[in-house]
């Protein structure tokens, strides 16, 4: 059997703009993490503030940190 375990983060949205789609935010251990829009969940879908508190799916790719599945925590 081949368990798959999706590591979730706390983070707080350090800038995000609604037109062009996309923010960074800043993880729990100061790492700063792109985002885009449409990685954004639940009811807020593409709506979030900065120094909104977040979780996220972290991941890395060619361009750096990355955000999966930003969701805002109330």
């Amino acid at each position: 059997m081949n368990d798959t375990y999706i590591v979730e983060e706390l983070g707080t949205v350090e800038y995000y703009n609604l037109n062009l789609g996309y923010g960074f935010l800043v993880s729990q251990d100061g790492e700063k993490y792109f985002f885009h829009g449409s990685s954004i969940e639940g009811k807020v879908h593409r709506s979030v503030r900065p120094n909104q508190k977040v979780k996220f799916v972290p991941s890395r790719n060619e361009k750096g940190l990355y955000a999966h599945r930003v969701t805002v925590v109330w």
